[in-house]
C-alpha cells in the first residue's frame, strides 16, 4: 500500500496470538497450514485453550518527524508490536504497511553475532540491511567512534558487557539514518553520557525519521514524545498527548483497586503489606483535603491531610508516619518522620481518640504521588495503610523532585524572576 509522503508507518488491526504451551502450539501450526492449503483457514478463529493474544487489534499511523512513545505494563504487548514493525514476528492478522527503511535495537543482542568481533558486526548489520560493503566501509569509523568501544571493536562480542552491546547496535544502527526508527528500553542501559549522546543524535535525525520509544521512565516518555499510546494486556486503551496517557497510565495501573485483597497486592511495591492490628486500634481515617478521590494541588500551595484513629490501649510511645512516593519511580521522595509526630505531642483524648491534620507547603515537582499513613507505637507497628493518591499539577517539563522557592538575578540585579514564594 503507498503512504502518503509525511506517513512512514500504517499499523491496522493487528494482532499476534502465542501458546502457552510448545506441543499443542506445533499441531497447531500444523492444522493451520493444513487449512490453509485448503483455502479454509480464518485468522479470526477464536483462540485455542493454551493460546493467548499478545497484541490485538492495535491500529495506528506514524509521520516522518514524529515521535511515539508506547508504555504499559511488563506483558502489556510492547515489545512484540516493535518486532512485527521490524519484521522479526508477522501478525496473525492486521497489516502493517512501511515507506522506507526500519532500524533501530528492540534487544541489546538483536542481529549482533556473539562469536564475531564489533567491527565484523557492522559488516553483518549492514549485509542484513542491504547496504553495500563500500557503504558500510564509509561508515565505520563513524560508528565505531560514536560507540566509543576503541580496541574493543577487534575483540568478540560475546566478551562485551550489556552495556557496550547496547552502544554497539544503537550506533549501527543510528547511523543506517532509517527512516523509522524502534528504540526499545535503550535508554536503560549504559552510563548518563551516553543517553545523552544517544537523544542528541535522535533529536538531530528527527526532521527526517520518524521513532517509536518503548520506556518504563514517564520522564523520559513525556520530554522526548510528541503523542503516547498504552497498551494493556495487547489493546491500545488509550492515545493522545504524552501527559494525559501517562496520567490514564497511572490512574489505571495503580489505583483500580476493587477489593482490599488487590489493595493489598499493589500496596506491597511501595511500602510492604498492609496491616491493621484491630485489638489495639479502630476506627483509622485518613484522606487529602478538601478532595478524598483525586486531590490536585499546585506547586507552592497549601496540602493537608486529616486523620483520626482510636486507640484500644495506652499508648508508650505513639507515633504517626506518611512516607509520600512518586508512584511512576516507585521510590520515596519526601518523609514526615516520626520523631515530628511523637507522644506526647500527640493528643490522645479520654476515650482514645486521635484526631490530627499534616499541613504542608507543596515543593515536590509536577507528577502522581501517593502515601502510606502509619500508626505504631514505639516499634510496634498498629496500623500500615495505603492512602489515596495526590496530584501535583503538570507545569514546565523539569528534572529533579523538588523545587524550592528562589529567585533568579542578572546584571545590575534590576531584573528579577520570581519562580515562587514560600
Amino acid at each position: 500500500m503507498f503512504l502518503d509522503s509525511d506517513t512512514v508507518l500504517d499499523v491496522r488491526n493487528v494482532s499476534k496470538r502465542f501458546s502457552h504451551n510448545y506441543s499443542r502450539a506445533r499441531k497447531q501450526l500444523l492444522k493451520t497450514l493444513w487449512l490453509s492449503c485448503l483455502g479454509r483457514y480464518d485468522k479470526h478463529d477464536q483462540l485455542q485453550s493454551s493460546e493467548f493474544f499478545a497484541v490485538r487489534n492495535v491500529s495506528f499511523q506514524l509521520k516522518r518527524g514524529e515521535t511515539l512513545g508506547l508504555i504499559g505494563l511488563n506483558g502489556s504487548g510492547k515489545s512484540t508490536l516493535l518486532k512485527m514493525i521490524s519484521g522479526i514476528y508477522l501478525p496473525d492478522h492486521g497489516e502493517i504497511n512501511i515507506e522506507g527503511e526500519v532500524g533501530g535495537l528492540i534487544e541489546l543482542n538483536a542481529g549482533i553475532q556473539p562469536t564475531l568481533t564489533g567491527r565484523e558486526n557492522i559488516f553483518i548489520k549492514g549485509a542484513i540491511l542491504g547496504r553495500r560493503r563500500a557503504e558500510m566501509e564509509s561508515l565505520t569509523e563513524a560508528i565505531i567512534e560514536f560507540a566509543e568501544l576503541g580496541e574493543f571493536m577487534d575483540s568478540p562480542v560475546k566478551t562485551y558487557s550489556s552495556g557496550m552491546k547496547m552502544r554497539l547496535g544503537f550506533s549501527i544502527a543510528i547511523h543506517m539514518q532509517p527512516d523509522i526508527l524502534l528504540m526499545d528500553e535503550v535508554m536503560a542501559v549504559g552510563d548518563f553520557q551516553f543517553r545523552q549522546k544517544c537523544l542528541d543524535r535522535v533529536n538531530a535525525l528527527r526532521e527526517t525519521t520518524a521513532t517509536i520509544f518503548v520506556s518504563h521512565s514517564m520522564d523520559q516518555v513525556s520530554m522526548f514524545c510528541d503523542r503516547a499510546i498504552m497498551l494493556k494486556n495487547g489493546v491500545a486503551v488509550y492515545e493522545g498527548a504524552p501527559k494525559d496517557t501517562i496520567k490514564h497510565y497511572m490512574s489505571t495501573s495503580i489505583n483500580t483497586p476493587s477489593t482490599h485483597k488487590t489493595k493489598a497486592a499493589l500496596n506491597r511495591p511501595f511500602f510492604g503489606d498492609v496491616f491493621a492490628n484491630n485489638n489495639k486500634i479502630t476506627a483509622v481515617t485518613h484522606e487529602w483535603w478538601p478532595d478524598n478521590d483525586s486531590p490536585k494541588v499546585d506547586l507552592f500551595q497549601t496540602l493537608r491531610l486529616r486523620f483520626s484513629f482510636r486507640l484500644r490501649f495506652k499508648p508508650r510511645e505513639l507515633q504517626i508516619g506518611i512516607p509520600v512516593w512518586l508512584v511512576e519511580e516507585r521510590r520515596s521522595v519526601a518523609v514526615f518522620p516520626y520523631d515530628l509526630l511523637q507522644d506526647p505531642e500527640i493528643e490522645v483524648n479520654s476515650a482514645g481518640v486521635v484526631t490530627g491534620e499534616l499541613e504542608f507547603k507543596c515543593y515536590l515537582n509536577p507528577g502522581t504521588y501517593i502515601s502510606t499513613f502509619n500508626v505504631r507505637d514505639g516499634p510496634e507497628f498498629l496500623y500500615r495503610m495505603l492512602n489515596v493518591e495526590f496530584v501535583v499539577n503538570h507545569g514546565p517539563r523539569v528534572y529533579g523532585y523538588v523545587t524550592l522557592p528562589h529567585k533568579w538575578r542578572f546584571g545590575d540585579g534590576t531584573r528579577k524572576l520570581d519562580t515562587g514564594k514560600p
